[in-house]
């Protein structure tokens, strides 16, 4: 039994670190591209970061009601 709940736990662990990796990849992902459209812009990063804070919001508002 304990190895069994052993088994189950280490799997789970490594989905969750997929999981966590992917969410790494498309944050960095995601930060490139901020970085581009605010030198296609003639931004400064904390304006970018504001747009960015600003766009997650609505983007949280519209995924999560």
């Amino acid at each position: 039994m304990a190895r069994a709940e052993l088994e189950l736990a280490e799997r789970e662990f490594a989905r969750a670190r997929a999981i966590w990796e992917r969410a790494r990849e498309e944050v960095e992902r995601v930060e490139r591209m901020k970085e581009i459209a605010a030198r296609r812009l003639g931004i400064g990063p904390a304006a970018a970061s504001a747009a960015l804070e600003i766009t997650c919001h609505a983007c949280m508002q519209r995924f999560h009601p």
